[in-house]
């Protein structure tokens, strides 16, 4: 079952929404990262309760502004700051996860396509394509996932996305209980609402 790193999608969108090199990143505690999965019998969805760090990332435009360049933006999530509500499930997670061996999941990103003069405003949405690559128990993944932004203020940005992933491309097994009659299935989504602050280093 796995992970979440699909944060930093964001920060793709924020420096390239501000169109600055060098920028501090926070996210704010009222955002939110949730997997959600299901089994034979039921659904289920697990939290991560990991606090996200400051971080300075770097951004270089091409092609006009309508590609966004990064470096240094990655984020870790601890493995086992996942909590599924059910301290069982939890540690079948960790388990599956391989959170022992691999205590942390990552994104990276790489690059932003930003529509051409899109700009995130105050009212409405605008839809943000990202790439990246996503690392689960220790396997390195390509990922291109879909965003959506919104200013909250001139220094703030909410970020909403969601990703399905399959356990198995990162040769995870689905985890199965009670002697294989609880089967989860294969597909996994990441789900992500991000409150992003900036400051200017100084």
């Amino acid at each position: 079952m796995t992970s979440l790193k699909i944060v930093l999608a964001s920060l793709t969108f924020f420096a390239a929404a501000f169109h600055i090199a060098d920028t501090n990143y926070l996210i704010d505690p009222s955002s939110s990262l949730t997997l959600d999965g299901s089994s034979n019998v039921n659904k289920f969805t697990c939290a991560c309760n990991d606090q996200f760090p400051r971080n300075t990332l770097r951004l270089d435009l091409s092609q006009g502004g309508k590609i966004a360049h990064f470096s240094n933006a990655v984020l870790h999530v601890k493995t086992n700051s996942l909590d599924c509500g059910n301290p069982q499930m939890n540690k079948d997670l960790y388990q599956t996860l391989h959170a022992d061996k691999y205590p942390h999941i990552k994104l990276e990103l790489s690059r932003a396509h930003l529509p051409e003069g899109a700009q995130i405003s105050y009212r409405d949405w605008s839809q943000l394509q990202a790439h990246g690559t996503l690392t689960i128990a220790g396997i390195t993944k390509p990922i291109v996932f879909e965003v959506k932004a919104r200013r909250h203020a001139d220094n703030k940005l909410r970020l909403v996305a969601a990703k399905e992933v399959l356990m198995t491309d990162f040769n995870i097994n689905p985890p199965k209980a009670m002697l294989g009659l609880i089967k989860v299935n294969n597909s996994i989504r990441l789900n992500l609402d991000l409150i992003i602050i900036t400051q200017q280093p100084g």
